[in-house]
């Protein structure tokens, strides 16, 4: 997680890739599992090979 004033993000990563979820408003609930699954707002630029590679897309 990492906030500052204007915005709050949560990161999750796996290995050498990432993705990143924006949170606009209120609070978010995290665990210690993955979560953010789909609805991510950044991603690394190996996201979509590693997931190929892995046969996991």
């Amino acid at each position: 997680l990492i906030v500052d004033a204007d915005e709050a993000w949560s990161i999750e990563t796996c290995d050498r890739v990432w993705v990143a979820k924006q949170i606009k408003e209120g609070y978010y609930s995290m665990s210690n599992v993955y979560s953010i699954e789909d609805d991510y707002n950044l991603q690394s630029n190996n996201l979509e090979r590693f997931a190929q590679d892995q046969n996991l897309w």
